[in-house]
């Protein structure tokens, strides 16, 4: 689904159903769709039907196998849209404020266990 983070590897064969990450003919970007149907060409290479699970129709071209990079292996749902607004400004400024908030807690922590100690060491 759109927004979730997959995590592929690379197989020796792929078939119908399974999810694919490869490079588009189209513009050579990364797409991941699943494989909905198999033939072969005229140079009897295996082509590839994709279908994204989100469109309605299949995609406009067929995948030789040379251009799939892996098969899904798992996804992390929504952790694509975290990725996304880490990168926006008032993303980058809510990371950093919690990071400098548990670095100075942990601070702040470590100094109150340190004096709590001395005064231990101190009534002994």
């Amino acid at each position: 689904m759109t927004g979730d983070v997959i995590f592929i590897r690379e197989s020796r064969s792929y078939g119908k159903d399974d999810v694919v990450t490869y490079r588009s003919p189209e513009g050579g970007h990364i797409v991941t769709h699943r494989i909905v149907g198999a033939k072969k060409s005229a140079d009897e290479q295996i082509q590839f039907q994709t279908k994204g699970d989100n469109n309605q129709a299949d995609d406009p071209y067929t995948i030789a196998g040379s251009a799939i990079l892996g098969r899904r292996w798992f996804t992390i749902p929504k952790l694509g849209y975290v990725e996304v607004y880490g990168r926006s400004k008032m993303g980058q400024i809510i990371i950093a404020s919690v990071i400098i908030g548990w670095i100075a807690s942990d601070y702040t922590w470590q100094q109150l266990s340190k004096k709590q100690i001395k005064k231990q060491t101190e009534r002994s």
